[in-house]
């Protein structure tokens, strides 16, 4: 995801609000992703839930054939928009078939069934929710990343053969360029490593 996109996404929360749950939620709403709550709760707990955790979208007493059609409804409004993705994040049984219908099915594995976990795209082995945003932020670096060093080696490559085709350069220099601009592009990909540690 690069860092302009926007995500549509569906969390899902246990009846007991975690401790990390609202720092969690604070963040995911700060890179423009607008949160939705699904949950299996009576409305007067999930009203409540959705209060503590800062959520403004939710949707209480869902069966999980209900969660299945929420998840179907954000996906058909985002329609082709390709700079959007649907992300469901569950644990439970009941969440496997939404994870399954979502762009990107993110399971927490530590307490998650095993039907879950075999279902989702992502299984974070956590319950840790910041961890989330962590892969969400982490996701768009890595594709912004990819997507610099890929159009960076088109052009200096593309340029390199054209200059060296037309004898303005050596075969030599048009090596020297190449071998220098893969190093830059390394480095590129390694800073994500560095700010994965900070």
């Amino acid at each position: 995801m690069s860092l302009d996109r926007q995500i549509i996404g569906a969390v899902l929360l246990e009846d007991k609000l975690r401790q990390e749950t609202k720092e969690a939620i604070s963040k995911i709403k700060a890179m423009s992703i607008h949160v939705v709550m699904l949950t299996g709760d009576n409305e007067s707990i999930a009203k409540r839930i959705a209060n503590e955790a800062g959520i403004e979208e939710y949707h209480a007493n869902l069966l999980p054939e209900d969660k299945v059609s929420i998840i179907e409804e954000i996906v058909k409004k985002k329609g082709e928009r390709k700079n959007e993705a649907v992300i469901m994040v569950g644990d439970g049984i009941n969440d496997a078939p939404a994870l399954a219908k979502a762009d990107v099915g993110i399971a927490m594995g530590r307490s998650g069934t095993d039907v879950a976990i075999e279902t989702a795209d992502v299984v974070l082995m956590t319950e840790d929710l910041t961890k989330i945003p962590y892969l969400l932020r982490t996701s768009r670096q890595s594709l912004f990343a990819i997507k610099q060093n890929f159009f960076g080696t088109l052009f200096v490559d593309g340029l390199g053969f054209i200059l060296a085709f037309v004898g303005v350069i050596n075969p030599l220099l048009a090596a020297i360029i190449h071998v220098s601009s893969e190093l830059v592009f390394m480095t590129n990909s390694a800073r994500l490593i560095i700010d994965s540690n900070n």
